[in-house]
């Protein structure tokens, strides 16, 4: 089972396709995913996307998953890239939220909530089911 990481935000953020050579990716939410409906009554904002590390999920951002080879090179490296991504966003006036479950467990409810700043996201393990607001 996998991470999901889920990025929410008040404007269309820039698509960054998933490849091998890549420690990114951000893919728009089909209108058609069912974890859409119940991601929309936890997230404010309505551009959801979804975000990948270097495993092309979530996991890499953590570092815990077994199902992963863990290099943690590469798990600062996602990390950092991420932190960046979200510092330009907020740069451009983007209000975001990140939300991060276990792949299916959209229709759970989040189990907190937080303030937290793009550079702590570069040192930050998402915490599951953890609204966190980026400001």
């Amino acid at each position: 089972m996998c991470t999901t990481v889920y990025l929410a935000s008040s404007t269309p953020v820039p698509i960054i396709r998933p490849d091998a050579a890549t420690h990114l990716s951000v893919t728009p939410l089909e209108q058609t995913n069912p974890a859409l409906a119940s991601l929309s009554r936890i997230l404010s904002f309505p551009h959801i996307s979804v975000v990948g590390a270097h495993t092309g999920c979530g996991c890499g951002f953590q570092g815990t998953n077994l199902d992963h080879a863990e290099d943690p090179d590469d798990i600062r490296t996602s990390r950092l890239l991420l932190s960046h991504y979200l510092a330009a966003r907020l740069k451009e006036g983007a209000h975001l939220q990140i939300y991060a479950c276990w792949a299916g467990d959209e229709r759970r409810p989040s189990r907190s909530q937080r303030s937290i700043t793009s550079e702590e996201i570069a040192s930050h393990s998402f915490v599951e089911r953890q609204l966190l607001d980026l400001g």
